[in-house]
């Protein structure tokens, strides 16, 4: 299920994207998961869920906010209570098309680097990935988009 999730958070950060403007190729997109309305309406609201941090306070879009080119214009990121990383958050504009991500190019794509931020120490804070599911399963727009989009029961998120 976390695949679905990662899923969702990616096409959230491609849907501006999706029309290729200045020329671009088209993004591409995973032929066993196509794109979707409602795909992006679920992956927007995930992106900017704090309730996905330990503090409630951190989403993905606090570090790559869209009034600020999808980035936070800092030095160095602020996450969770506050604790600051070693590096700065880069733009997701354009990150469709990117085959290693993070500063040190440890995940091929988006869906495996959407994993990581909320299980991160500093980003996030949580100690592992149950209780963002756990906010999911308890939420029930959240379990009513996830049975729309991927098929799936609030057991299966």
């Amino acid at each position: 299920m976390m695949k679905k999730l990662a899923i969702a958070l990616v096409l959230s950060s491609m849907s501006s994207l999706s029309a290729a403007p200045l020329g671009l190729p088209p993004v591409p997109i995973p032929e066993d998961n196509p794109q979707t309305p409602a795909k992006i309406t679920l992956g927007d609201r995930l992106y900017h869920d704090a309730r996905f941090s330990a503090d409630g306070k951190v989403s993905c879009a606090t570090c790559h906010s869209q009034a600020k080119a999808f980035t936070d214009n800092l030095p160095v990121s602020k996450g969770f209570k506050g604790r600051t990383g070693t590096r700065n958050a880069p733009t997701v504009i354009n990150s469709a098309y990117m085959t290693t991500l993070f500063w040190d190019g440890r995940e091929p794509d988006l869906e495996g680097q959407s994993k990581q931020p909320p299980v991160n120490p500093v980003e996030g804070g949580l100690p592992s990935h149950k209780p963002l599911l756990a906010v999911i399963r308890k939420d029930r727009d959240y379990v009513k988009a996830f049975k729309s989009v991927f098929g799936v029961n609030r057991d299966a998120i």
